[in-house]
């Protein structure tokens, strides 16, 4: 077992609550943002310094990986650093998601590090034992992206980013913690963008009009929305396969290079940029794109931003 510092500090680590702002929650240094490590900016990606293929893939995790016991202390956590490139605010909800309990991927002695990093469990019920995340409606099942358990964890950060006033993408401000790239979150098994705020909650039937950002003014009314279908990677963006507005884990135990568009890696470093697309019709375009760097320290690309 790996004697990790996220876990050694999170036992005394406060937790202050999620609300319209964002949560923080003080890691200790055991875990080093990869983030923080390549300085975020060049000229060439807005998010993370540009790989440019020079950089060799990961090795494949040892297998099998079957809860989070048999991760490493690289692959314990992910950073998710939030940027908004657009001239209007940006409010945002994202909520991540794991499996616990009876074979579900946190295994009994990780447990209490990801209820002091913020998740909490979340109520099953109705038909199938499931709960909803606005229009997403979620299940613990292989077919939902959780290895399983009888206890689903979730996190859910809200808040706004105010307007990027610099004039260029490098300068975008960034979200609080912890969706600041700085602070590490235990890793999820997914990601689900949007909630049942008006703000994000999709229309009519179609779930993928649902997303996890919205350009809003600065009293926090809505101006322009954010779907999930043009945010890049979302299950939404994939042909043949059962729309949702969601990223997730690749399986631990599979080589980094087998993430598929819409997975991200355990121990990924994600940047998540709002551009500045308000009022843009034309479909074709993302309006929200990410950069996945795998864990250090290969840091190799997973996926790169498609603007």
């Amino acid at each position: 077992m790996v004697n990790r510092g996220i876990r050694g500090s999170l036992a005394a680590a406060p937790v202050m609550a999620v609300a319209a702002v964002a949560l923080f929650v003080a890691f200790g240094c055991g875990r080093v943002s990869p983030i923080a490590v390549l300085n975020f900016v060049n000229q060439n990606q807005n998010s993370f310094p540009q790989g440019g293929g020079t950089v060799p893939p990961g090795p494949a995790p040892p297998t099998p990986v079957n809860s989070t016991c048999d991760l490493t202390d690289a692959r314990s956590s992910i950073f998710f650093q939030l940027r908004n490139e657009s001239v209007q605010n940006v409010a945002f909800s994202v909520t991540f998601l794991v499996s616990s309990g009876n074979g579900g991927f946190v295994c009994a002695t990780d447990r209490p590090v990801y209820i002091a990093a913020g998740y909490a469990p979340i109520a099953l019920s109705g038909p199938g034992n499931t709960t909803a995340i606005g229009c997403d409606t979620i299940a613990l099942s292989a077919a939902n992206g959780f290895r399983g358990g009888d206890e689903l964890l979730g996190l859910t950060v809200v808040g706004q980013i105010g307007p990027n006033l610099s004039g260029t993408p490098t300068g975008a401000p960034v979200a609080n913690p912890p969706l600041d790239g700085v602070n590490a979150i235990p890793v999820p098994e997914v990601i689900v963008l949007g909630d049942g705020d008006p703000l994000f909650i999709c229309q009519g039937n179609n779930i993928c009009t649902q997303g996890g950002f919205t350009y809003t003014n600065a009293l926090g009314v809505q101006i322009d929305d954010v779907q999930s279908s043009r945010t890049q990677g979302t299950i939404c963006q994939q042909v043949g396969a059962t729309p949702r507005p969601e990223w997730r884990l690749l399986n631990p135990s599979s080589a980094d290079t087998n993430a598929r568009p819409f997975e991200y890696v355990a121990g990924a470093s994600i940047a998540a940029s709002v551009l500045d697309r308000v009022f843009n019709a034309n479909p074709s375009q993302n309006k929200a794109v990410w950069r996945v760097i795998g864990p250090i320290p290969n840091l190799a690309d997973i996926h790169l931003e498609q603007r």
